[in-house]
């Protein structure tokens, strides 16, 4: 049996609700050559039932305790047999029943890129839809290019590259500025949206510690000098600013900038 062309990786933990609708919105892909790989860290609220009544030679699973999303994902990798990875978290989802079906076209078009992304939607907590346009490559000296769900990993990167543990919020985006920086890995970005992302993910709940992991990694890897450092941290809190208080005049910027 041939390896599948997507290995789509979700983290979970007691979100038995959004491990349902991430399972759902896979099996309505029209795009079937994929599995799914699921690292529970232990659910108590049903999860681990629900996978083990799942009859379906696409996935595969396990459910144990872990030391943290980023161990998780790297356990994910571990499990993984695709070609290109993704990690769609519990509570997200593709954007529509075609969204693997377009990626895998783009893929073969452009000539198989190392890393190829797209546009997001963020799901605000009353169920809006806000359209959020991914950026140019090489905006990762700034921050993510686009969110993290949104990212297909050819699986080569994985060899070279594994999600630091030692971070907590930032080690998606410390390990995509490095895969971006290094001038082996082709980058394509493709013009229609693939994920639906909710705004109510770990690094939205530790504020903090996302800002000063992003620091460190404007510092230790891009070498930012502190000035540069400030300076994009404070367009940082106006964007937060208007996105929660103003997000009709942030989502018209977006698609601006």
């Amino acid at each position: 049996m041939n390896n599948p062309i997507f290995s789509i990786i979700t983290v979970t933990l007691n979100n038995l609700s959004g491990l349902k609708d991430i399972y759902e919105n896979l099996t309505n892909q029209k795009f079937s050559d994929y599995e799914w790989v699921v690292v529970d860290g232990g659910s108590s609220d049903g999860s681990f039932e629900y996978l083990s009544s799942i009859s379906n030679s696409k996935v595969q699973w396990v459910s144990e305790t872990d030391n943290g999303i980023y161990h998780a994902m790297n356990k994910g990798l571990l499990m993984a047999k695709g070609e290109y990875m993704n990690f769609m978290n519990a509570g997200d989802n593709f954007c529509s029943e075609n969204t693997l079906k377009l990626v895998y076209k783009e893929i073969k078009k452009i000539g198989s890129p190392d890393l190829i992304y797209g546009h997001s939607f963020n799901r605000e907590a009353n169920g809006v839809l806000h359209l959020k346009p991914c950026r140019y490559s090489f905006f990762v000296n700034y921050g993510m290019p686009a969110s993290h769900q949104s990212m297909f990993y050819k699986s080569s990167i994985f060899e070279r590259y594994k999600y630091d543990e030692s971070l907590k919020i930032a080690s998606d985006y410390k390990l995509t500025s490095a895969v971006i920086k290094d001038s082996e890995y082709s980058i394509s970005k493709v013009n229609f949206p693939i994920c639906i992302f909710n705004l109510n993910g770990l690094s939205n709940y530790n504020s903090d510690l996302a800002v000063l992991e992003q620091k460190m990694i404007w510092r230790d890897i891009f070498n930012h000098p502190v000035f540069l450092i400030y300076l994009f941290r404070f367009s940082q809190v106006m964007a937060l600013f208007l996105r929660t208080k103003v997000s009709v005049v942030y989502y018209l910027l977006r698609k601006l900038v």
